[in-house]
């Protein structure tokens, strides 16, 4: 007479079976949204408040003006970086005054490390916070 009773060792491979297919599962559940998405680290993109911007040769990383309130004073940060041959002239306009800073060839500007001009623009038109 044969034993209905199932042979330990069969239950211990459908177990591990069973685990590895739920395994694989959840890998492919995790992973499966990556197959049609771009990779997030590829996209280049302006990570900080400031613009990141060319102007002719110059390049403008993490510029912004910050003032208290709209037709106040606005202090310039950033950097503008000069990559051509050249020294090159840049001016920023404000509402009541600009700025003009002559960006080294093959240099650059960094408006926080300036001590000859403080990047102050007088009279801002736009409001704190507006892009």
């Amino acid at each position: 007479m044969k034993s209905d009773r199932i042979n330990p060792l069969q239950h211990i491979r459908a177990k591990r079976s069973l685990a590895a297919g739920a395994a694989l599962v959840a890998v492919l559940g995790a992973t499966g949204c990556s197959v049609t998405s771009e990779q997030a680290t590829t996209i280049q993109y302006a990570a900080s408040d400031g613009i990141v911007d060319e102007v002719g040769p110059l390049e403008l990383r993490n510029i912004l003006i910050i003032t208290s309130e709209e037709g106040e004073p606005g202090t310039i940060l950033g950097t503008v970086f000069n990559p051509s041959d050249s020294a090159v002239q840049l001016t920023i306009e404000g509402e009541n005054s600009s700025v003009d800073v002559t960006v080294p060839a093959e240099g650059k500007w960094v408006f926080e490390d300036e001590t000859t001009d403080d990047g102050v623009l007088e009279g801002v038109s736009e409001i704190p916070g507006a892009w």
